[in-house]
């Protein structure tokens, strides 16, 4: 549920901006997102500050992008568990035939080949309370990992590939643990120049304003659990990216993912 990546002008351009924004260097190519705002001041105000925290989050940012779990508490806990993970995956799938798709969920024309089916867990920092009845010990597992933003199980049906896309929030990770990989030479994730090849039970972290694609080639699907995590990065901008994650749930475009998800929980308990 990123916000959408574009072209817009310069904070550094705006009348009225603060002057620690405006004195800020041009923005960052592909980790300068989200570029494209709405119209609505919320938006825009929230579009500005995501700017201004890739910029000042540069000086700490990896020129590679797979990064160690160790830079991260909790991740670590949370690979140690994953058994208990996958118990409670299959416990709910059993229960469910269909999860809500990515497609209803963005709204949008889908950029991926095949079907990419979404459980919500977490969602900027806010419990999915349909997760803490179904899959009570992954939730207990999550709130040890330091900086959660989000968290899902994330399904690839077979034959499905999600097309090369960048991350348009830099002040996050992202962290990928294979539940169900029943072919693994068949799934995969190539991030910049590294293929990560999805194995169960391995958690990795990533960070995906790089350039990055994923695939199941596969005849099964593939379940893999999902994390947002915010970038562990200290002092000033640290605190201002801290600030900047509360204050992204509230672009239009988020919310208006939020709001499309909440339906589609719901009819999970009404199937």
């Amino acid at each position: 549920m990123d916000a959408v990546s574009g072209s817009s002008t310069p904070a550094a351009d705006q009348p009225g901006l603060p002057d620690l924004i405006a004195a800020l260097p041009p923005r960052l190519g592909g980790r300068g997102q989200p570029g494209r705002s709405h119209d609505d001041p919320r938006s825009v105000a929230v579009t500005y500050m995501m700017q201004a925290n890739a910029r000042l989050l540069r000086p700490q940012l990896s020129d590679e992008p797979a990064m160690e779990l160790s830079s991260v508490r909790g991740l670590g806990e949370l690979q140690a568990n994953w058994a208990t993970v996958r118990a409670e995956w299959d416990a709910l799938r059993s229960s469910y035939d269909r999860l809500p798709t990515m497609e209803r969920i963005l709204g949008g024309p889908p950029g991926w080949d095949g079907s990419w089916e979404w459980f919500s867990i977490n969602s900027f920092s806010r419990w999915e309370p349909r997760a803490r009845a179904a899959v009570p010990a992954t939730v207990e597992l999550l709130e040890g990992v330091e900086g959660l933003v989000q968290a899902a199980f994330s399904i690839l049906k077979p034959g499905t590939f999600l097309h090369p896309h960048r991350g348009t929030n830099t002040g996050v990770l992202r962290g990928l643990m294979g539940i169900v990989v029943p072919e693994p030479e068949a799934c995969g994730t190539l991030v910049g120049d590294c293929r990560m090849d999805l194995s169960e039970g391995v958690m990795e972290l990533f960070d995906d304003t790089f350039e990055h694609a994923a695939w199941n080639a596969g005849t099964t699907e593939r379940v893999a659990l999902l994390l947002e995590i915010r970038h562990p990065a200290r002092g000033l901008p640290d605190r201002f990216n801290r600030l900047c994650q509360r204050a992204y749930r509230h672009h239009a475009v988020v919310q208006k993912g939020i709001e499309r998800l909440e339906p589609l929980m719901l009819e999970l308990e009404e199937s």
